[in-house]
């Protein structure tokens, strides 16, 4: 080789060398973004009693029924729930914040647990308003299912039609106040049950119907 050539290429890797020792290469892993998501659990299942809750095979909750815990900051993505001995998978929203409903089952398949997504953590609620929403989680003992009606009160106005088991009504709006809702089943007049909810502007309320027709029970919680 050349005189000429050796000095290109002792150039080359010179150049070389000094690039490669200028590059800022990581002494760890990069470190992923730990999404979580604030979750409440309601315990509907009267046969439970006082259930316990895992995520992940980890203690989370104990509920008793027609109770709910505090909204806990899991981590989200897809999570393995589970209670008296039945596990479920359940898709947990990043930065969301959510209701999950523990049923009683309608048949030996069913599912115990629904989410039910209340908003994400950074959006701005509506403070021009009061919102509520119900829930049936009522069955009858031998699974079958009852649709309800939820109605005012006040006028007996109807606020939610044919509300069937598991089915949510999506958040309502109201004027900030006091109020008496009741429920019917539906296609009938007679109110099985009561409930008394006062809401402020920009609060949130969930409603959930619990039991059996005999022993039907509608209870407020506040979301936020």
């Amino acid at each position: 080789m050349s005189l000429k050539n050796l000095i290109v290429v002792a150039g080359l890797v010179l150049v070389t060398t000094i690039y490669v020792g200028c590059v800022d290469v990581p002494d760890k892993a990069p470190e992923f973004p730990d999404f979580r998501t604030q979750t409440r659990f309601i315990q509907a299942d009267p046969a439970l009693g006082s259930a316990q809750i895992t995520v992940d095979g980890s203690g989370v909750a104990t509920v008793n029924y027609q109770e709910a815990s505090e909204y806990l900051n899991l981590p989200a993505g897809n999570r393995v729930m589970a209670v008296s001995g039945e596990t479920q998978s359940v898709a947990l929203e990043s930065d969301g914040k959510v209701t999950v409903v523990v049923f009683p089952k309608e048949s030996p398949t069913a599912t115990r647990f629904r989410v039910y997504r209340e908003r994400r953590t950074f959006d701005a609620l509506v403070d021009t308003v009061a919102q509520i929403r119900f829930i049936n989680a009522g069955l009858e003992a031998d699974g079958s299912i009852v649709p309800y009606n939820i109605i005012d009160m006040a006028d007996s106005s109807n606020v939610v039609l044919e509300l069937s088991f598991r089915q949510n009504s999506g958040y309502l709006n109201l004027k900030a106040g006091s109020y008496k809702f009741g429920v019917r089943v539906s296609g009938t007049e007679d109110v099985v049950t009561t409930a008394d909810v006062t809401v402020a502007n920009g609060e949130r309320h969930t409603a959930v119907i619990f039991g059996e027709q005999a022993s039907l029970t509608l209870k407020p919680f506040k979301d936020d």
